[in-house]
């Protein structure tokens, strides 16, 4: 009976996917959906493995999993404080010390508080407004949990789908410059997009156009537009392939004013268009691109591993930014449910978050 209700729900997990990844790729309903159908897939295996546990394959899957369980309730939280802490290190090394650098470090402190009070609560005898309280912590560290899951998994998804030839235009997303001249982070975008025009003339007989689009910042002698411009020239891409927008000054401003440059530069109805900008940024950029009218496709340049954990978490906090209002009375809505009822956060708690 446990197989046959966890495989129908794999098969309504698998259709939702497959609806919603159509529509919009860019929710983040995509990756949570994808990690719903992943998890049921393991539970549905343990199931299958436990139905048949005289085989010797599948006492093997079950002595894994358990573990695997084991290794995370007891050593979960604390693995992810090091590896935080250590990353913290070596992004200082490598990159100048400042708040938008110190993310992982913020998150290493956060979580190893975390442990602490829950050490304290553990062993000693609190009052039942303090356990709601807490019960309200638990519930939005699960929600965020969960909600950061979806995001990770949504950015993987929207990194996995390339573009198809040919594209009229390539939309490359600035990033800031560094006396007048693009930074490493930017030169890596601008090469990306070189990189498939010339594969696609390759292929396809004709390049696409690329829009430099990035406006020109208070502490900047020219616009990003401009600077991105030589830059694809320098890499051999034909300058009469390359038009400027240099007039925005976020990721909105990129995607609506590059829409309107595309469409003075075309006399076709619906130029195909894709978007280059960094791996990591790439499904924010996909959302506002949605929000301008456009839905596309992306090519992400290459992220330093080191840098990826700091990048993740500050392009989701950049996610959440964008639904303020919603988040808002997300949140709320958790903190006071839970500790309206906190019985049922405070179990799940001990589960999910491996501390007890």
């Amino acid at each position: 009976m446990e197989l046959a209700v966890s495989a129908t729900t794999l098969a309504i997990l698998f259709i939702a996917f497959a609806v919603v990844y159509r529509v919009n790729r860019t929710s983040l309903w995509t990756g949570g959906i994808l990690v719903a159908f992943v998890a049921d897939s393991g539970f549905f295996v343990l199931l299958y493995a436990a139905g048949f546990s005289q085989n010797a394959i599948s006492r093997v899957v079950l002595a894994l999993a358990f573990v695997t369980w084991i290794f995370a309730s007891t050593f979960g939280v604390y693995f992810f404080i090091a590896f935080f802490l250590v990353n913290a290190r070596i992004v200082f090394r490598k990159e100048r010390r400042s708040l938008a650098n110190s993310l992982t470090l913020i998150m290493a402190i956060a979580l190893a508080i975390f442990a602490a009070v829950t050490i304290v609560i553990r062993n000693q005898s609190l009052p039942p407004w303090f356990l709601r309280i807490w019960a309200g912590v638990i519930s939005l560290m699960i929600f965020y949990l969960i909600h950061l899951i979806s995001f990770l998994a949504s950015l993987l998804l929207y990194n996995l789908a390339k573009p198809r030839m040919p594209q009229d235009f390539i939309i490359v997303l600035g990033a800031g410059l560094k006396d007048g001249k693009v930074t490493k982070l930017l030169a890596g975008r601008v090469k990306r997009a070189v990189d498939y025009g010339v594969k696609q003339k390759a292929k396809k007989g004709y390049a696409p156009t690329l829009v430099m689009s990035g406006g020109k910042g208070s502490d900047e002698s020219r616009s990003e537009g401009e600077a991105m411009l030589d830059c694809a020239v320098e890499l051999g891409y034909d300058p009469e392939l390359v038009i400027v927008e240099g007039n925005s000054r976020n990721t909105h401003e990129n995607m609506a004013f590059s829409k309107e440059l595309i469409s003075a530069s075309t006399s076709k109805e619906n130029p195909r268009c894709i978007i280059a900008t960094s791996d990591f940024h790439l499904l924010r950029a996909g959302r506002f691109a949605k929000s301008a009218g456009m839905k596309l496709d992306g090519i992400g340049s290459k992220t330093a591993f080191y840098y990826m954990p700091n990048a993740m978490i500050r392009e989701y906090i950049a996610i959440l930014s964008m639904r303020k209002k919603k988040l808002a009375i997300t949140v709320t809505s958790v903190f006071l449910i839970a500790a309206a009822f906190p019985t049922i956060p405070l179990a799940i708690g001990k589960t999910l978050l491996f501390l007890w």
